[in-house]
């Protein structure tokens, strides 16, 4: 390389920061705003969506070099290229879920025959040995692909909140493509981290100022769940972790994603449709606020993929491991099976453990499922 990696980090850092600003400014114009309506939408104000393209744009600008001349993984620029295009139509005009899913799955095609990172190998899940996909492969990762970009948009819903879940998962590739040398991905990792540092300047609540609001947009979801899908596949099938371990990583948003259409589902309402359904809904209406939200998934997150890769390290078994994950998935079903008294048993819990301070408000009777606008 001919810039030190941490020269391509504040490169990409500072060129993120000035292209949100800028953006910012001209996001009334390109029609890049999103506008409350009062009914699902937590802000008050309108507020520019041009936070993914920012960080896109200074990955695509600041790496290009990078992976010009070392081979590395440029085919994924032109996924990506894609998303931001795909995104963009989607923060302008809201794309139809079918469409917005159906590119999704081409993007993972792409991505599987250009790229070649396809998931063949899911692991020893039930002690008989790897199960390998066969002719299968290359439609699981398209679908993968696709689960996880919509899993990371879903979870999209307050600020700060899908740029934090996408960083404790990077982060803890990042530690174990530094273990094994892998230098491609290590400046992918370290990049698209210096990038989303310098959105969370302009979006989570800890950080920004009360005058310096942008949200990260369809784009931005679409990219960060793409990239962190794409690396979970590519360390995973190189023997890094175990291909389980990813669903721990990426834990809560798939569960998330995976209540709601079940749930719906179970309701005979569509999954498609805008609800207030989401963890980051029940939490709220729990009593939390925005603030306080965030941070509790956040923390939960963090817990339950350092619960994955760290059973991975000491060497427990993956059947195991596989077991524990479906038995944690069937009891987030469970209990959120009914948003309502979810909100209720988490606000007494709140009350048990003598947090009230973390409560702006007792438990609201709302609507939580679909809203037809």
């Amino acid at each position: 390389m001919s810039l030190s990696l941490l020269g391509i980090n504040v490169a990409v850092f500072l060129m993120a920061a000035i292209l949100i600003t800028i953006l910012a400014r001209l996001a009334p114009a390109l029609g890049l705003v999103d506008h409350p309506d009062a009914v699902r939408k937590s802000h008050s104000h309108p507020t520019p969506t041009v936070g993914g393209l920012a960080i896109a744009l200074a990955l695509l600008i600041t790496l290009a070099y990078y992976y010009m001349t070392s081979g590395g993984i440029g085919w994924l620029w032109l996924c990506v290229t894609c998303l931001v295009l795909m995104g963009l139509v989607d923060d302008r005009f809201e794309l139809p879920y079918r469409v917005r899913f159906m590119g999704h799955l081409v993007v993972g095609f792409l991505m599987a025959a250009l790229q070649g990172i396809v998931l063949v190998d899911l692991g020893d899940l039930l002690g008989t040995g790897p199960i390998l996909l066969g002719v299968m492969a290359i439609p699981l990762t398209m679908f993968a692909v696709a689960s996880a970009v919509n899993a990371m948009n879903l979870i999209d819903g307050l600020d700060g909140l899908a740029s934090g879940v996408a960083v404790i998962p990077l982060a803890m590739m990042l530690g174990l493509a530094l273990q094994h040398g892998l230098q491609a991905q290590v400046v992918l990792v370290t990049s698209l981290l210096a990038g989303v540092m310098a959105f969370m300047l302009f979006n989570h609540p800890l950080l920004r100022g009360s005058r310096r609001r942008c949200f990260l947009g369809d784009t931005g979801s679409n990219v960060l769940g793409f990239l962190v899908v794409c690396l979970m596949i590519d360390l995973s099938q190189r023997g890094v972790m175990y291909p389980i371990v990813a669903l721990y990583l990426l834990g809560i948003p798939l569960m998330d994603t995976a209540a709601v259409i079940v749930r719906r589902r179970v309701m005979g309402l569509s999954p498609t449709d805008p609800g207030r359904d989401h963890i980051h809904h029940l939490l709220q209406r729990a009593g939390l606020n925005q603030t306080c939200a965030v941070l509790a998934i956040h923390c939960i997150t963090l817990l339950f993929a350092a619960l994955g890769l760290g059973m991975m390290l000491v060497g427990v078994a993956e059947p195991l491991i596989f077991a524990i994950y479906v038995v944690c998935l069937v009891s987030f079903l469970f209990f959120t099976r009914h948003p309502g008294r979810t909100s209720a048993i988490i606000n007494r819990l709140v009350k048990a453990l003598r947090l009230d301070i973390l409560l702006v408000g007792e438990v609201a009777k709302v609507n939580f499922y679909p809203l037809k606008e």
